[in-house]
């Protein structure tokens, strides 16, 4: 109540500081000499005033802002902005060592890397977790695709590598007996969708 009756009062005396600025505004203009100095001085002390009412005016509604609705917004902002069928592994949790105990070094690594589900074939997307250890074999006897390198979590075939780079430098790190590792970094149930972080290494004895 006591904020309200400020605001009413605040509005008030910058409607009257307002009709008196453009009272002092005309008389600047029509007057001439002393008069017309002391008019733009009073045009100036309105001016101040009447600016002084409006920023008093926008903190007196910032203060009456109801609380609930700031609650609302902060409430919002804490939401999980993915649904609960929707799991991913951050940039940062995508990490493979930069070397193996056998001594291959890391070559290139590639976050977020959609695999190929085959449609009708689609895996048990409620048995996969994030950072499930990947196999990627090469199936040369594929009839629709000689260079086809599938992809499993254990005994279950996720799919496939999806031709072009991704597919051509995976078989030829394995062709070279070089090692590539891979884990589940995102998991879609809803649209069947599943990524992979994968890393290459190379021996550099060799």
């Amino acid at each position: 109540m006591k904020n309200t009756l400020v605001t009413v009062v605040l509005t008030i005396i910058a409607v009257l500081f307002g009709f008196l600025t453009v009272i002092c505004l005309l008389g600047a203009i029509v007057s001439e000499g002393d008069a017309r100095t002391t008019a733009i001085v009073f045009l100036v002390i309105c001016a101040v005033v009447l600016f002084l009412c409006i920023l008093a005016l926008k903190k007196s509604s910032a203060k009456n802002t109801p609380k609930s609705e700031k609650n609302d917004v902060s409430h919002i902002s804490s939401l999980h902005i993915d649904p609960p069928d929707i799991q991913s592994l951050s940039n940062d949790e995508c990490r493979f060592p930069t070397e193996l105990e056998d001594g291959q070094r890391l070559y290139k690594e590639y976050q977020h890397i959609q695999i190929c589900i085959i449609d009708g074939s689609e895996p048990d997307f409620s048995a996969l977790h994030l950072k499930d250890k990947l196999t990627l074999m090469q199936e040369p006897g594929n009839e629709y695709d000689p260079d086809a390198v599938a992809i499993y979590d254990g005994d279950v075939k996720l799919g496939y590598c999806y031709r072009g780079i991704g597919q051509d430098m995976t078989n030829d790190f394995l062709s070279k007996g070089n090692t590539v590792l891979a884990e589940l970094s995102f998991i879609d149930k809803m649209d069947n969708i599943l990524k992979m972080h994968i890393a290459y290494y190379y021996n550099r004895r060799k």
